[in-house]
């Protein structure tokens, strides 16, 4: 999970074993309550870049927004 506005992941090692993982990773896009619509664009375009093999999902956990899509999308990735 990221923050909006944030442009790295706490952890290069992490961050450079996803980039290339073979299995699903979903990356949380949080606190878009607090950002313009021009910024999450931004910022979705920014991470679709830098990691074009994850799930990218804005959500806010504030307002729950998008929160129950992603639990059922990980629902529908367990095996």
């Amino acid at each position: 999970m990221v923050e909006i506005g944030e442009k790295a992941l706490k952890d290069e090692r992490f961050f450079e074993k996803i980039k290339g993982s073979k299995i699903p990773v979903l990356l949380l896009l949080n606190k878009i309550d607090e950002a313009s619509q021009e910024l999450l664009e931004e910022q979705v375009q920014y991470w679709q870049e830098q990691l074009p093999s994850v799930e990218l999902h804005p959500i806010s956990a504030l307002t729950n927004f998008n929160i129950k899509n992603v639990f059922e999308r990980i629902i529908e990735l367990l095996p």
